[in-house]
């Protein structure tokens, strides 16, 4: 049985680098996750990985950095596996990469 339940999923521009953030409020077998980018919200790549927590009843909270992001829009989304290879994909999330309008 795989289960994880995703709180949130956000992402913030800050010093030209993109700083993903999410929580979960349980996870079962959850062995990681990969965080994917695509410019065109059909095609994605990996950023890079997080080990989960397995199993957990507690909130969990994760930070990943895009140390690359694409100019203009972006699209995230976070590939969830489990132990045992199978995986479930997010909903996929646009943000706007304006380095005009970013965080400090």
């Amino acid at each position: 049985m795989r289960f994880i339940k995703l709180i949130n999923f956000d992402a913030i521009l800050r010093q030209n680098k993109v700083r993903l953030n999410w929580s979960t409020a349980t996870e079962t077998n959850n062995n990681y996750f990969t965080v994917e980018r695509s410019g065109d919200g059909e095609h994605f790549e990996k950023v890079t990985t997080q080990r989960g927590a397995g199993n957990s009843s507690t909130t969990r909270t994760y930070e990943a950095v895009d140390e690359f992001p694409l100019p203009g829009y972006s699209f995230y989304r976070l590939k969830q596996t489990d132990f045992d290879g199978h995986y479930t994909y997010s909903d996929i999330k646009q943000f706007p990469i304006n380095r005009n309008h970013q965080t400090n």
